[in-house]
């Protein structure tokens, strides 16, 4: 299975393409961090369109008549299949985000906002590691990293905490399977929950 994904990595400085664990992941330099919008298409799909907040007496979230506009007919679904991958350049052993992670992470929260304020859409943030230590080591490293993430996003972007779910991986889905203790291992990635 195929996974659209664009990935933000400070230590490469070429475009490529690996066949991940999880599917197909494209990498961009930091100098082509995506746009808050195309954050919000791989996330929530291609045919997604962001929602204009208007001004009016009912609260934003309920339609018209009063019912619950994600159960109407042709409410929004998510395709749950499309992740956006960000190696945060983590320096090793760390789960400390560097001055390099917080552009990216910029462009990020943008686009989460955009999908969640218009769809409720609930994203998971998955922290990955390299091979270098145990996997016990590197699951709770993973974890520090997707957790940090999600503090960053929220803290600093507004992000809504309670529709962002952090989860570590470890080593279990290296994108560099050929290598699995290359740099491009330890990264984040966001994908619809």
């Amino acid at each position: 299975m195929k996974i659209p994904a664009l990935i933000a990595l400070g230590a490469f400085t070429l475009s490529a393409t690996f066949q991940a664990f999880s599917g197909e992941v494209q990498y961009f330099p930091l100098s082509k961090t995506p746009s808050p919008l195309m954050v919000a298409k791989t996330l929530a799909g291609k045919s997604f369109t962001p929602k204009l907040k208007m001004r009016g007496v009912r609260q934003l979230g309920e339609s018209a008549n009063g019912q619950d506009p994600t159960k109407a007919e042709g409410a929004f679904t998510p395709d749950t299949s499309n992740t956006l991958a960000v190696p945060i350049p983590f320096a090793f052993n760390s789960s400390t985000l560097t001055t390099d992670a917080l552009a990216p992470l910029t462009q990020i929260a943008e686009g989460v906002k955009l999908v969640q304020d218009s769809t409720g859409l609930v994203v998971v943030i998955e922290g990955h590691t390299d091979a270098v230590g145990s996997p016990r080591y590197n699951q709770r490293l993973s974890m520090r990293r997707a957790a940090a993430v999600k503090k960053y996003l929220v803290a600093n972007h507004g992000v809504n905490a309670s529709l962002l779910k952090a989860v570590g991986k470890g080593q279990s889905e290296p994108l560099n399977p050929e290598n699995p203790r290359a740099d491009e291992n330890r990264r984040v990635q966001f994908r619809a929950g």
